[in-house]
């Protein structure tokens, strides 16, 4: 579903009518768009030579085995001038995760507006496409990127500014610096399609996953960014991350799963990716307050409920995804369930204290509850 002022078609629709396009966009795949992705996210950890800033966010386990290939691809069109008249800021896209593993913007008009020195009815038309809104240039746009909202970059401390010129303050939108350039980030970082406010702005979005195997190991080739020979490697399974999404989606089935199936699937999801906090939520929420198609109901939305719930959406409080990121209503959702694991745990760590005996009581109360408890509004 698309917003006010936005437009979108697949990539395949276009080539299916168009050979010589198609031709084009296999060889900047196989030339271009592979090699960057292998050659930014190789290593997965960042600081390191081809370790990319965006990566490092992630600290991902670098592009696994096996060909890439597309997975989805669709060119969008965010006219803002459309958005503006029908009230909204602009042509944006909401914050969502993307399927596949990686997720590449490529630009395909130019940022700034263009001027035309056009003087006859022919160029004009030529210039304009033939509708009479010019060969757009655009203001505003980009991708809003979650994780580099918050924290100053490492290194830029007092002795650092004093010997290097000052740096531009880091931002969380980050758009491609002209036609065929691109942004590439992993498919399950959080991020939006920030407010084009005028002119149109026109991308193709190609969604990169690796071929999976079938019933056993199976030998593809995959193209590196180090030599223009194809080497053979081995691919048994999909990755973990896109195992995750997979899994996570499936609760929104139609009709509902039942509960018990919905739980596993997010049980399993909660084990794929150690980045991921949106599984642990899920599935702490479907513990405690209930969900699926049988009616099944959780415990109630208590801290003592022993179902597990609250430590799960604990657990999504330690993932490096802030409350005031998440959209409001999900933000107070969020918040109560984090205060209800708390609590809990705090009371999991008085039994425990009070069963060491942390005074040499032998069984009583330690000194470490009774402070917890002193501090305790």
């Amino acid at each position: 579903m698309q917003y006010e002022g936005n437009s979108e078609v697949h990539l395949n629709e276009l080539t299916s009518r168009d050979p010589e396009l198609r031709r084009a966009v296999d060889r900047a795949l196989v030339s271009r768009v592979y090699p960057l992705v292998r050659e930014a996210f190789a290593g997965g950890g960042g600081g390191g030579e081809g370790g990319g800033a965006v990566d490092a966010t992630r600290g991902g386990d670098g592009v696994p085995d096996g060909a890439l290939c597309v997975y989805d691809s669709i060119v969008i069109r965010y006219d803002g001038d459309v958005a503006r008249e029908k009230g909204r800021r602009g042509a944006s896209q909401p914050l969502h995760q993307d399927f596949g593993q990686f997720s590449v913007n490529v630009a395909l008009n130019s940022h700034e507006p263009t001027t035309t020195t056009t003087t006859t009815e022919e160029e004009e038309d030529a210039a304009t496409d033939g509708d009479g809104k010019g060969e757009p240039g655009f203001e505003g746009g980009g991708t809003y990127f979650v994780d580099l909202v918050e924290g100053k970059e490492e290194g830029n401390d007092d002795d650092d500014e004093r010997s290097s010129p000052p740096r531009s303050p880091p931002t969380p939108v980050l758009r491609p610096i002209g036609p065929g350039h691109a942004v590439a980030h992993r498919s399950t970082i959080r991020h939006a399609g920030a407010p084009t406010t005028s002119g149109r702005r026109e991308i193709l979005v190609l969604f990169l996953t690796t071929r999976q195997g079938g019933g056993g190991p199976t030998t593809t080739t995959a193209t590196t960014a180090t030599t223009p020979a194809t080497t053979t490697a081995t691919n048994t399974r999909a990755p973990g991350v896109e195992r995750g999404y997979r899994l996570k989606t499936m609760g929104n089935k139609s009709p509902p799963w039942p509960r018990k199936s919905l739980i596993r699937c997010l049980e399993m999801a909660s084990t794929e990716d150690p980045y991921d906090g949106d599984a642990p939520f899920l599935l702490g929420r479907t513990l405690v307050f209930g969900g699926g198609g049988d009616g099944g109901g959780g415990g109630g939305g208590r801290g003592g409920c022993g179902c597990g719930g609250p430590r799960m959406i604990y657990r999504r409080s330690l993932v490096n995804v802030s409350l005031p990121r998440l959209p409001r209503r999900r933000r107070r959702a969020n918040s109560a369930g984090v205060e209800t694991a708390s609590r809990e745990r705090r009371t999991l760590d008085d039994d425990a204290d009070e069963r060491r005996g942390v005074d040499g009581g032998g069984g009583g109360e330690g000194e470490a509850t009774r402070e917890r408890r002193r501090r305790r509004p």
